[in-house]
């Protein structure tokens, strides 16, 4: 049997997502080999049912991050301690607490990236480069290159892993809404984890009304109960392989760059992000030409105001704030939702 492995990825919904391709990557070239994520307790239901029968240990993001966190390294220090691992890898963002748990874990060969944490570098035994460009799934996947020793691996796309029950727990839901399982239906996502990302409201529901004019049912996913989004029928409280399920379930997905977008691209669903202030390191990779846009507004000189190891929480252009999604008219949106469900459904 191969050294067991640990991998890190204790970020958010959005950043675990585009981490599945890695750890599918991992168990590729590392068949035989035990396989511990270590990761956040939001996302771990994501990894339990896309690899079953993994180990993982689930973390609680308020436990990584500060000085305070360290109180809790020696009860994790000593878990990794037992996996008697050869490997520890960990993704471009890794907080401070994890290149130390990587160091305690006694694994003799540490790779992480030269992102971030530049003092706590020499706890790694190797860094690899960061460039700023690179698609986040792809640059992830560079932890995989690395233990192979083979620079010529490629991602590929990892669906989350569903069951029949997630498919029929999101059809009664849409049939309590009105929706029949013969129904196309458009998912529209007006929310992300920072509010200067989100596309108004009014406007989702302005296109929401446009899309229905059209022919073409809209169902407005939340995490809770929301209020008018005009025709569009509201659908909240799924777990996480039931947004799965229902993002497989539509022809389009169409919302702001946040973990849910991620979801509908790795279920392989089309979508339209509405891009602001998120980087291109987050762009979608996979599928042919179209099947994935983004509209946007370009030129702007704050744009993009995020970039990959720097952390905003706040739109950044004081004189014309959150230009980059204020100057997207629904009309825009329209156009591109209209022009990709033509060629997804040319008969609906």
């Amino acid at each position: 049997m191969s050294q067991p492995i640990l991998l890190f990825k204790t970020n958010y919904l959005g950043d675990a997502v585009t981490f599945l391709p890695t750890v599918a990557g991992v168990r590729r070239v590392r068949p035989n080999a035990e396989i511990t994520v270590i990761c956040s307790s939001a996302t771990a239901p994501l990894y339990r049912a896309t690899f079953p029968g993994i180990d993982l240990i689930p973390i609680d993001r308020g436990t990584v991050n500060g000085w305070r966190s360290l109180r809790h390294l020696p009860s994790l220090a000593a878990a990794l301690r037992r996996r008697h691992a050869g490997w520890a890898l960990l993704s471009p963002d890794e907080p401070s607490f994890c290149l130390l748990a990587a160091r305690a874990s006694g694994a003799p060969h540490r790779v992480g990236f030269n992102l971030i944490n530049s003092r706590l570098h020499p706890a790694l035994t190797a860094r690899l480069p960061v460039t700023l460009g690179r698609n986040m799934i792809d640059l992830n996947f560079d932890l995989v290159r690395a233990l192979a020793g083979d620079p010529t691996l490629e991602p590929e796309r990892t669906p989350i892993g569903i069951s029949d029950a997630d498919r029929q727990n999101v059809q009664t839901r849409l049939e309590a809404i009105g929706i029949p399982s013969d129904r196309p239906l458009v998912l529209l996502h007006p929310f992300a984890k920072f509010p200067y990302r989100q596309w108004p409201l009014d406007r989702f529901a302005d296109l929401a009304a446009r899309i229905a004019a059209q022919g073409t049912t809209p169902v407005v996913l939340s995490a809770d109960p929301i209020g008018d989004v005009g025709p569009a029928r509201p659908i909240f409280g799924l777990a996480l392989t039931e947004l799965a399920a229902l993002c497989a379930r539509a022809v389009l997905f169409i919302g702001n760059n946040s973990g849910p977008m991620h979801i509908a691209a790795a279920m392989g669903t089309p979508t339209l992000v509405l891009q602001g202030a998120s980087s291109i390191e987050w762009n979608i990779p996979w599928g042919p030409a179209g099947f994935h846009r983004r509209a946007m507004v370009a030129g702007l000189a704050c744009q993009p105001c995020e970039r990959l190891g720097t952390v905003v929480d706040h739109c950044s252009n004081l004189s014309s704030p959150q230009a980059c999604l204020l100057g997207l008219d629904v009309e825009r949106v329209l156009a591109d939702a209209t022009a990709m469900l033509e060629s997804l459904c040319p008969t609906r």
